[in-house]
């Protein structure tokens, strides 16, 4: 099981130099919004991460990065991590996900761009958990 990482300790994690930020959702949560700097592995299918991560883990193991992986509320983190830690790699998720993320973290718009796609009416959060989506759509009508 992947090391997790609490919010609050989080954001000095993936601000480290020998960290590298993967974003475990698909490319379209990705574009919705994101932590900082994350790297949104190309994903249509649950299957595309997977490739992703064994294109990189030789490199990610020969130089020592380690992974920051978040998705939505935690539940693909801890589907994919111990297979990732079974490759070798330094896996730390961010515990609860995004949305924990959001409910501890203040000021989480420091480290977040966007808003978090979220899978039912309220469509996405901003990081105060306000539901912005469904106003938004009810709005662009």
């Amino acid at each position: 099981r992947a090391t997790d990482v609490a919010p609050q300790r989080w954001r000095e994690l993936v601000r480290r130099d020998d960290v590298v930020v993967l974003d475990n959702r698909n490319s379209f949560e990705y574009g919705v919004g994101r932590f900082r700097d994350a790297v949104d592995p190309g994903v249509v299918n649950f299957r595309d991460f997977a490739d992703y991560v064994e294109d990189h883990a030789d490199e990610w193991r020969e130089n020592g990065t380690k992974i920051a992986m978040y998705c939505t509320g935690g539940i693909r983190c801890e589907k994919s991590s111990p297979w990732m830690q079974d490759l070798g790699l330094q896996v730390h998720q961010l515990q609860g996900g995004i949305l924990n993320y959001f409910k501890e973290i203040p000021d989480a718009d420091a480290d977040f761009e966007g808003e978090c796609f979220v899978f039912d009416n309220r469509v996405t959060l901003d990081t105060g958990l306000r539901d912005v989506g469904r106003e938004r759509s009810e709005i662009d009508g």
